[in-house]
């Protein structure tokens, strides 16, 4: 829900909209059930990435579900029902589509490895998944989203997503920007998630002297690629709240509401967790020092 603030007598800014986190969109119980579903769904249906798997220790402890539960509940009221047309770019495997197809959303996805690698059975995943999309009436399309401009009319979605996807990109954010501004609607709405640079837990690590990229040895290795494209798939560039806040009004997008959030994560043991449980802690004081950003920006 969108509501103006009344003018303050003492300031002379105009008033600034505030959104409001909608934690019963319809119903909180109802969506945690469907997105458990599709996680047993993507199991018996031999859908798990054999690379990648989100296995029910990540989707439950990892902060997956949560993730998928806080992005449902920042879809704006104007979105909901009456078929609005969404279209989630850097798709991955499709849950969030499928939960939105369930919500009444006319779904699509783009993405450029969506169909690529094996199942955890070490089969072709590609068929598999592109079955299932078709049973569930979602179209994805293949777009390298780095490269390739998005392959519909102007003015045609209601809402973007734009989730987990900006950090992988290897170009800068403007093309892709540009092109979900131009395929939105005016009035349309942009849901942004990614991660937050500037988290307190990732500030303390650099005062120590850690990194806060990618694992060096996964990376090194060649560990976080995808065949047969060899593109490193991991986190090339993040981006702290003010930034992403910045990139969007370059376009002209409209900040609605924008947050940082501690989407909750397996827990360490020992002396990690107690220092964990602080740093957390001292997290919550601030709007940009949580490790989760979201945003929502109007066209």
């Amino acid at each position: 829900m969108i509501k103006n603030r009344r003018k303050s007598t003492t300031k002379t800014r105009p008033p600034k909209a505030n959104f409001y986190y909608n934690t019963q969109y319809p119903n909180k119980d109802a969506i945690e059930h469907l997105c458990i579903s599709f996680q047993e769904e993507f199991k018996s249906r031999k859908l798990l990435h054999q690379t990648w798997p989100t296995t029910d220790e990540i989707f439950y402890s990892g902060g997956y579900l949560a993730g998928l539960l806080k992005t449902l509940g920042l879809v704006p009221d104007q979105c909901r029902g009456g078929h609005s047309k969404v279209l989630d770019v850097g798709c991955g495997a499709g849950r969030l589509m499928l939960v939105l197809k369930e919500l009444g959303f006319d779904a699509t996805g783009v993405d450029a490895h969506v169909f690529e690698g094996l199942n955890i059975e070490a089969e072709p995943r590609g068929p598999l998944l592109e079955q299932y999309f078709s049973e569930k009436g979602i179209n994805v399309k293949l777009v390298d989203i780095d490269k390739e401009a998005l392959p519909f009319p102007s003015n045609h979605f209601d809402l973007v997503t734009f989730i987990e996807t900006i950090e992988h990109l290897h170009n800068s954010p403007k093309p892709i920007l540009q092109e979900i501004a131009r395929v939105l609607r005016g009035g349309g709405y942009l849901l942004l998630a990614c991660p937050n640079y500037a988290a307190l837990s990732k500030r303390i690590l650099a005062l120590l002297g850690a990194s806060n990229h990618w694992d060096l040895k996964a990376y090194y290795n060649f560990e976080c690629v995808s065949h047969p494209s060899l593109d490193f798939i991991g986190h090339v560039r993040e981006f702290t709240l003010s930034e992403v806040e910045q990139m969007l009004r370059w376009e002209d997008f409209r900040i609605v509401f924008s947050q940082t959030y501690a989407l909750p994560a397996k827990m360490p043991s020992g002396l990690k967790r107690s220092i964990h449980q602080v740093l957390d802690f001292l997290s919550r004081f601030g709007r940009t020092l949580q490790l989760n950003i979201f945003v929502v920006a109007q066209k």
